[in-house]
């Protein structure tokens, strides 16, 4: 129940620490995260690993066997673990949410307390009658949600202000008075209270949406209003708009990956019309990240294409895709696309098909875990993975990422791609390669662009009004580079 708590408050609290750290050095910066996530992380971990050795304490009393009550517990507690940790990821934080979530778990130590606080009263089956409910309502239906609605109503209404840390001193004086005088009663008093502190306090969702930087500046002001909020079974989702020039924005897991701003949108169209052009056949396509879903509608207004298989990490990023309808042509709607939850390298390598287009959007690739999305062997995997003249696309972004970031990725893309191209955007990298050298028939070119009116369009709201142009945007060819990428190291899977 301390997550609904701690969260906000520390992040409030080292918000002016943190903004000087930023100005100072980044090692103070990282010890100040350590410490926040420390104070946040330490209290839960800390009283649950309590837990384990006061059950074996109490077991051992009740059995003059102590070899008996260790295995049960160490059996129900391997099954606990893994039930736990599958339904919280997959039924409890998709549902519900991090705080509504944290308030649905506080029921199970709830019933245990009860039980065990009252033994004699508790024939054996309604004990297991009790736990089975217990966690039936935890993982089975919405009741308590709509309880904490109502709750949060009537805190937010004005009833009480600032109910998390009112709730969460009451509890303790409670359970100290309770357990001063009372003693067989005091566990199940502190496993309520923490229900409904975990209950009364939502998590701010601005939080997820620009992390400590919320705490730093004002959110409604400068960063606008919220119009999706979705807590997904890996990372959470928001879509916010700014009020300065009513441009949306897509974060997901506190990082914005898409924007409706001018500059981005030239990116994200050219990420979908651009291989679709150079495409020898760009009917069967691939977009690997649905972020705003703006690529991937780019990649459909070509007549030429059929269909668009979107691979997405997240399940809940389609939201995001339905809030910028306006901006990708409403791609969730249109049939060409199919969205499919993957990895998109594992949809990749596992596929049988190949494809005439497949371009690429995911996160920087200083994020954790996205490294994997820039190495030789990946980019081999896509090349093998496209028909003959198929085109593969890649997005880089330019900011922060250092020269010899920068040098590694580019070079396992040469290594893959030794005849592919660099193009530009005003702050980032778009690679282009196929299984061959690339030739540009620029007649043809524009043949095709003036027999699509749709793909024409779509340049024009990128900024680019005629092909010349749009091959103004090609800057160099990965052969060019190979003095500039001499004896860099090359991001491979083995060093990522």
């Amino acid at each position: 129940s301390s997550t609904g708590f701690l969260v906000p408050f520390m992040t409030f609290r080292f918000a002016g620490l943190e903004t000087a750290a930023v100005i100072a050095d980044s090692p103070t910066l990282h010890l100040i995260w350590m410490l926040r996530i420390a104070a946040v992380v330490f209290p839960g971990a800390f009283l649950w690993g309590m837990s384990f050795p006061f059950a074996l304490a109490s077991l051992g009393r009740i059995s003059g066997d102590p070899a008996k009550p260790v295995g049960y517990l160490f059996a129900y507690n391997t099954m606990g673990a893994v039930a736990g940790s599958l339904g919280a990821s997959f039924l409890l934080l998709p549902l519900f949410g991090s705080t509504r979530a944290t308030a649905h778990l506080v029921l199970l130590p709830l019933t245990a307390a009860a039980i065990l606080a009252f033994p004699g009263k508790w024939p054996g089956w309604t004990a297991h009658l009790a736990t089975a409910a217990a966690i039936v309502v935890t993982f089975m239906t919405p009741v308590l949600s709509v309880v904490s609605r109502f709750l949060e109503g009537i805190v937010t209404g004005g009833f009480v202000s600032s109910a998390g840390p009112f709730l969460l001193f009451l509890m303790i004086v409670a359970s100290w008075l309770v357990y001063r005088y009372r003693r067989e009663s005091w566990v199940p008093i502190l496993a309520g209270g923490a229900f409904l502190q975990a209950s009364l306090n939502p998590m701010p969702a601005q939080l997820y949406m620009l992390g400590y930087q919320y705490a730093r500046e004002n959110a409604t002001r400068i960063h606008g209003q919220i119009q999706v909020f979705e807590e997904g079974t890996i990372e959470p989702v928001v879509v916010f708009k700014d009020p300065g020039d009513n441009s949306l924005h897509v974060s997901i897991n506190g990082k914005v990956c898409a924007t409706s701003i001018p500059e981005d949108m030239q990116t994200q169209i050219l990420l979908g019309l651009i291989p679709v052009l150079l495409s020898s056949d760009p009917r069967d396509a691939v977009v690997i990240g649905l972020g705003a879903g703006i690529t991937a509608g780019s990649v459909t207004v070509s007549n030429a294409v059929k269909q668009v298989d979107v691979i997405e990490l997240e399940p809940k990023v389609e939201y995001s895709a339905r809030a910028f309808a306006n901006y990708n042509h409403n791609v969730m709607a249109n049939p060409k696309v199919r969205l499919i939850i993957d990895d998109g390298r594992h949809f990749i390598a596992t596929s049988k098909e190949k494809f005439g287009v497949i371009t690429s959007d995911p996160i920087d690739p200083w994020m954790a875990g996205a490294a994997a999305l820039y190495t030789v062997e990946h980019f081999q995997q896509c090349r093998r993975h496209l028909i003959d003249g198929g085109v593969f696309m890649q997005w880089l972004g330019l900011y922060q990422l250092d020269r010899d970031g920068l040098k590694s990725i580019l070079a396992a893309f040469a290594e893959a791609f030794p005849d592919g191209d660099i193009w530009l955007t005003p702050s980032n990298a778009l690679l282009v390669g196929s299984t061959g050298k690339m030739t540009i028939d620029v007649e043809a070119l524009r043949k095709r662009i003036a027999d699509d009116p749709a793909v024409k369009l779509g340049l024009q709201r990128a900024f680019l009004p005629n092909l010349e142009d749009l091959l103004a945007q090609d800057l160099c060819s990965c052969e060019s580079l190979k003095d500039f990428l001499k004896d860099s190291p090359v991001n491979r899977d083995g060093n990522l």
